[in-house]
């Protein structure tokens, strides 16, 4: 199951989950079922963990069922100009703009897609580019695309 199905199940079932706090993950069981599952608390605690060891970061492996904010691998759309990691990873359109800014706020002019663009139609050269990726179904085809673009600027690079 998805982490959007196994949410809903738990709202529509009235299941509490259970940290296992040896693992770092939850855990809901009903009848004879049980779904051991991560999401944002236990992405936190395991971040926390790595940053203790001193680790270059993080990477999650298996994030073909977590949706994530929005429906399916379509990320919320701004409803009031306010777009980026900082505003739930909504991204920009309904009229607001095409380019999510570094600040937070949709538009067009090289303010909102220059330097420090969180999505969008990016304008940045390969110097300066903040690389946001998204944990969706698509990750290591954005993961391969940012890094060939940031390694390869002049070359093209498809997987």
């Amino acid at each position: 199951m998805s982490l959007v199905e196994i949410e809903l199940l738990i709202e529509e079932m009235g299941i509490v989950p259970t940290l296992l706090s040896d693992a770092d993950m939850k855990q809901i069981t009903w009848g004879n079922q049980w779904i051991g599952y991560d999401d944002a608390d236990t992405f936190a605690l395991k971040t926390s963990f790595a940053n203790n060891l001193c680790f270059g970061g993080t990477m999650y492996w298996s994030v073909d069922f977590n949706s994530g904010a929005g429906s399916g691998l379509n990320p919320p759309v701004t409803t009031d100009g306010s777009c980026g990691i900082q505003n739930g990873g909504t991204v920009c359109g309904n009229g607001f703009g095409s380019c999510c800014s570094a600040s937070g706020y949709c538009g067009d002019s090289m303010d909102y897609c220059g330097s420090g663009c969180q999505s969008g139609s990016c304008a940045v050269s390969s110097s300066s580019r903040i690389v946001l990726l998204r944990f969706t179904g698509n990750f290591l085809n954005a993961l391969v695309s940012a890094l060939s673009r940031l390694l390869f600027p002049t070359a093209n690079f498809y997987l």
